[in-house]
């Protein structure tokens, strides 16, 4: 994104070819409406909250008529907020029909959009299954390579020593 071109710049930036202002303003228009992001395309990026520039980016996407969309890490600098208003869109976006690669750590992300997870660790393919064959414990612990309480194996019985004592004091 450049935050220094409007909206709808940046929307058009290089994938919709020579437009008119008002053609431009149209457009761009008409793919934030897509994602229900109502701010005005002649807006400055830079003045943008961060969830807003996640749908521009987003728009932006619809507008290159990518079927494929990649998501990376994309809720981390969002407000709760912001984050569920990107799930409405994602599943919106699901239901024209358009598939989404979503790479988060927060687990319980992917179970609130995703249809698979796929989690990869060192490189590889670890493990990967439909959302509604697992579980989020399952989900983490092939994250992790082992059992979450692996990490904090119960501790033995506390011993208390006296380091201090008074006797017959008076």
């Amino acid at each position: 994104m450049a935050p220094n071109l409007s909206v709808a710049e940046n929307i058009a930036l290089g994938i919709l070819g020579p437009l008119r202002a008002g053609e431009l303003l149209e457009t761009a228009r008409r793919y934030l409406e897509m994602v229900g992001l109502n701010v005005d395309p002649r807006t400055r990026v830079e003045s943008l909250s961060v969830g807003e520039r996640q749908l521009v980016q987003v728009a932006r996407a619809l507008a290159e008529d990518a079927e494929v969309i990649c998501l990376d890490e994309p809720t981390s600098p969002l407000t709760a907020v912001e984050t569920e208003r990107l799930f409405e869109v994602m599943r919106e976006l699901k239901a024209r029909g358009k598939s989404m690669i979503f790479v988060t750590h927060r687990v319980e992300e992917v179970f609130a959009v995703a249809d698979r997870v796929t989690v990869l660790r060192d490189g590889y393919k670890v493990f990967s299954s439909e959302v509604s064959k697992t579980n989020p414990s399952e989900v983490v612990k092939q994250m992790l390579g082992r059992e979450f309480e692996q990490f904090y194996p119960p501790k033995g019985p506390l011993r208390l020593w006296r380091s201090l004592g008074l006797r017959g004091l008076a």
